[in-house]
């Protein structure tokens, strides 16, 4: 046996008896070959022939390979001949894993949650059930739209023994915190036709960390004193990771301790906050908690500075809640005294990635526009001489309201960055311009500071503001100087430090929407600073910060892109690192920009089958995320059709490359098609708020029909039965419409000479049982259908039953309540109970008795007691048998059924020894409706007692037993003693009694 496209080799040999060298030729037809095809044996040489075998298709092969001597084709008897067989076959793996709950055709493979930056494993075995080889490879699906390929094995193929297993392991390394990623993987048979599809998931875990209180407020402070308090950062995932508040704790009247640092799995750290005021003002910071694999934390600094000159009013929480709400409507940007602007609504709150990326300083967009800001937030003066005048910078800032602003700048002039002027009012959009000054005191250093100010509202064009009417909180400059002491740039250290990935992926995101990532900086020498600069040719990408000087162990760029086109995406940034040009390092940047693509299973129309009216049938629309981002989706059903059209869920959230389905439940009102559009809405949240949105339309077209249900035959008379006899029987029901019906059946009784009926309150059941002990039958039948329902009738008693079947429409079988129409007649059956009864018409005596006459042999054989025993009710009583209980199982208050045996004395008239036997006839009739069965039986079959007199003590035990062996000698009655009578009434049959004495 050999796999299609496989090879087999066998070796025989051959030897050559004759007294000469041959030179011989094989033929054989494919797929066999041999090797060498020709070939010379020695005289008394054996030669080791190869014979291969290569099917192309799974079927069995035989063929003969002949061997000839060259140059003797016509000897026959040189001819050497052997049969070759083998079977090709199709090689074929199976998978011991489960299959996908969704898709049958595939093996999923779930990871569940994976902490970033870790690797799990998962294993799966590959079987070989066939005795040949098998090899294998393992391919990703190219129709699989996504740019992060977490997912890999560690063997991307193989080769299996015959009948023998394979482990493989998948591996699932995800880089994105927190999302949910899919990956489709097929394992392809080589030679075979069966591909296994694996379906990969997982999702990723990221740290979650969060700060103890969002806004501290110091209250009111003396100016020149320290006021401490203390946050808690916590981190509430398994995953370590670095946290970096991003103030320069030397420079501003806020310092945080720490500032940097790494934070632990399920750990907390303390972060100490001290407030420094330098100027009797109010004090306003948001301050930026950068996270390695999060999204940046904002923190609220609050303060009051007071003197015993200067005591401004308290700034309090609240004042921040309706500070942002003005700038996000842009009420300080537009000078408003006629009240003729109109009124615009607040912008919706950014996300805290865009918010820190987009600040018009790292990107052309500002998604909050400021109140004041600088021309400039980064001056480097470059290299400067420590005994050399260095040249000062200038910077303007630029006043975009219609306020007075005072601007004052924290800081002394002895510092290595000092600005001037530090105090200076502007006028409503008007520009100020500033100094900045760079005194290095050594050489060889590299110097860097982020300076602060705040700008305060101190008036109206002419008037001032009353500060009763609303505290303005003061908005918070800052501006970042650097420069250096060497001689020149090949005097700076060469920078040793280490980026956490050269290939940065960002997560999928829709079209014209934001995608931002951290990328960590560690440097590998804490006691030396690292200048770095990040330049890229990509105008879309945003870096912050991209450029600035490494001061502690680490620093976390957050990178941020907005692609334009949709599907995937490359581009790089470039490190440049203490003015080294020649050790620029690249970091490469991937990513996929995606469109909303949903799919559906009936985009060309959803059909529903006929419907009856009132019924509510179900569908299941399944709908696809082809797209590698998240998407909500949802239906519109128009109001004028809610009640004809039920979608669920009308709604929902859709991972990744994940199926939702929703059931469509359809339930007309009327007798008319109907053609329904159904608009399914797919949105994914963009940047800045924005809404990404893709709408697609489903037809829906069912039609409501009315259906009915017909008994054949519509009078079903059953005829007569005995009274607690069980009987079986039919009833086809019919749907002769043009869709399904949900219906119930329901008896009604009713009847003549019926001394206890059903309905009189007495607990006796009905004779006519349906399907259960309601008698009430809930079930379907499909369009144009029959059925065919069995019912059990059981008479209780002698008289005349009418039986009235019902039906009534549901809405659904399940709920027996939802009638859908009244009680509808299908169809009437007719029973008669009754007793067999059995009479006598004549009586004759032959023989010895002839002489009898008739009114005497009535009155001999008790003939009239006999009728009237015959012809009365059976005495329940008197119970001799029991009706067996497992025929009819759902009666279980009706007593079984008995029969009851009468005793009749018959008196022979006396005849002289020796006398003709006594020959009696008696004539019977049936006058009833059923068979009758009678028995007549002997006096020991009954157990009669022994006369009085085998007891008087006169005669022994044995002659006892004589006399009764005699008496049974005695021929009483010679006759059938078992007679049938079939139900007629013209028909007699008569039966002899001979009595012979002796």
């Amino acid at each position: 046996m050999c796999g299609v496209s496989q090879t087999v080799e066998k070796t025989f040999s051959i030897k050559n008896n004759s007294r000469r060298d041959l030179d011989i030729v094989w033929h054989v037809n494919q797929p066999f070959s041999v090797e060498p095809t020709s070939t010379t044996i020695a005289v008394d040489k054996k030669f080791t022939i190869k014979a291969i075998f290569r099917p192309r298709k799974a079927a069995a092969y035989t063929c003969k390979a002949v061997c000839t001597p060259k140059n003797m084709k016509n000897i026959k008897h040189l001819y050497y001949t052997i049969n070759f067989t083998a079977q090709g076959v199709y090689p074929y793996l199976s998978l011991v894993h489960e299959k996908s709950m969704d898709c049958p055709n595939e093996y999923e493979v779930d990871f569940g949650v994976v902490n970033v930056n870790t690797t799990s494993k998962k294993e799966i075995i590959l079987v070989n059930p066939l005795p040949i080889k098998t090899a294998f490879t393992l391919t990703r699906s190219e129709h699989f739209l996504t740019s992060n390929f977490p997912f890999s094995f560690e063997e991307l193929g193989g080769e299996i023994a015959p009948s023998g297993k394979c482990p493989l392991k998948a591996l699932f390394s995800p880089v994105m915190p927190n999302t949910e990623v899919k990956d489709v993987w097929n394992i392809n048979v080589n030679g075979g036709f069966s591909t296994k599809i694996i379906l990969l998931s997982g999702k990723s875990s990221g740290p979650v960390v969060t700060l103890s209180s969002n806004i501290v407020n110091f209250d009111e402070t003396e100016r020149g004193n320290i006021v401490e308090k203390a946050i808690k950062l916590t981190n509430n995932s398994t995953v370590n990771t670095i946290f970096q508040f991003e103030i320069d704790s030397k420079e501003s009247v806020f310092s945080l301790e720490p500032c940097i640092g790494q934070i632990t799995k399920h750990s907390a750290a303390v972060v100490r906050i001290q407030f420094k005021p330098t100027y009797p003002i109010t004090y306003y910071r948001r301050i930026a908690c950068i996270v390695y694999m999060q999204n940046p934390i904002y923190l609220d600094l609050l303060g009051t500075a007071v003197s015993s000159e200067v005591q401004p009013e308290r700034l309090q929480n609240w004042h921040l809640e309706t500070f942002w709400d003005q700038i996000r409507k842009g009420q300080f940007f537009f000078k408003d005294e006629n009240c003729v602007l109109p009124i615009v609504p607040p912008k919706p709150h950014p996300t805290s990635v865009d918010e820190y990326l987009y600040d018009g300083y790292h990107s052309d967009f500002v998604i909050i526009p400021p109140p004041v800001s600088l021309d400039q937030n980064v001056i480097d003066f470059g290299r400067c001489c420590h005994n050399a005048y260095v040249p000062t910078k200038v910077f303007s800032l630029t006043n975009h309201t219609y306020f007075v602003l005072t601007i004052t700048w924290n800081g002394s002039p002895a510092n290595v960055f000092s600005i001037k002027p530090t105090i200076v009012d502007v006028q409503p959009h008007r520009t100020a311009v500033f100094h900045l000054t760079f005194k290095p005191p050594g050489m060889n250093q590299i110097y860097s500071a982020e300076l602060e100010g705040f700008a305060h509202c101190t008036g109206t064009g002419t008037s001032a503001l009353n500060p009763g009417d609303f505290n303005w909180a003061p908005w918070c400059l800052t501006l970042t100087a650097m420069g250096h002491t060497y001689l020149s740039a090949r005097g700076i250290y060469k920078a040793n430090y280490e980026i956490s990935s050269y290939r940065v992926q960002l997560p999928p995101v829709p079209i014209k929407s934001h995608a931002a990532r951290t990328v960590l900086i560690t440097n590998k020498t804490p006691t030396t600073k690292i200048v770095f600069n990040l330049t890229s040719e990509n105008q879309d990408l945003v870096v912050k910060p991209r450029t600035g000087v490494l001061l502690k162990p680490f620093a976390i760029l957050t990178i941020g892109l907005t692609p334009r086109l949709p599907g995937p995406y490359t581009t790089c940034l470039h490190l440049e690192t203490n003015f080294d040009k020649n050790s620029i390092q690249e970091i490469g940047i991937e990513g996929i920009a995606s469109q909303l693509l949903l799919g559906l299973d009936y985009s060309y129309g959803l059909y529903f089958k006929p419907t009856c009216v009132g019924v509510k049938t179900e569908r299941i629309v399944v709908i696809h995320n082809n797209s590698p981002i998240t998407v909500n989706y949802h239906w519109t059903v128009k109001s004028l059709y809610e009640d004809v059209l039920t979608v669920e869920p009308l709604e929902g959230v859709i991972s990744p490359h994940g199926i939702q389905r929703t059931r469509f439940y359809f339930s007309p009102q009327k007798r008319i098609r109907y053609t329904l559009s159904v608009p399914l809405t797919a949105t994914s949240e963009g940047t800045f708020g924005m809404i990404v949105q893709k709408q697609q339309e489903m037809t829906v077209i069912g039609e409501g029909f009315s259906a009915s249900l017909k008994a054949e035959p519509k009078n079903l008379d059953i005829g007569a039965l005995i009274v607690g006899t069980l009987k079986t029987e039919k009833l086809m029901l019919k749907n002769t419409s043009y869709c399904g019906l949900h219906f119930k059946l329901s008896i009604e009784e009713s009847g003549t000479k019926l001394t206890c009926k059903a309905d009189e309150g007495t607990g006796r059941p009905l004779c006519l049982f349906l399907g259960d002990k309601r008698n009430d039958v809930c079930a379907h039948l499909p369009a144009r259908c029959d059925r065919v329902i069995d019912f059990k009738v059981m008479p209780h008693q002698h008289g005349d039953y009418t039986y009235k079947i019902y039906y009534q429409k549901l809405a659904s079988v399940d709920d027996e309540e939802s009638y859908l129409s009244e009680t509808i007649l299908l169809c009437n059956i007719y029973m008669n109970g009754t007793h067999p009864i059995l009479q006598v018409v004549e009586a004759r005596f032959l023989g010895s008795a002839t002489c009898v006459r008739r009114d005497r042999a009535w009155e001999l054989l008790s003939l009239e007691k006999l009728n009237e025993y015959l012809a009365s009710e059976p005495n329940y009583d008197n119970k001799i048998g029991q009706l067996d209980e497992s025929l009819f199982p759902l009666i279980d208050s009706m007593q079984p059924l008995n029969k009851t045996v009468k005793n009749i004395d018959f008196h022979i008239p006396p005849a002289s020894v020796g006398s003709p036997p006594c020959t009696l006839i008696l004539f019977l009739k049936n006058p009833g409706h059923v068979e009758c069965h009678w028995n007549i039986w002997y006096p020991w079959e009954q157990k009669v007692d022994v006369e009085i007199w085998a007891h008087t003590g006169l005669y022994l035990k044995t002659e006892i037993d004589e006399a009764a062996c005699y008496r049974e000698k005695v021929n009483f009655l010679h006759s059938f003693i078992h007679i049938y009578i079939p139900v007629t009434t013209f028909c007699q049959y008569a039966f002899a009694c001979t009595a012979v004495l002796i």
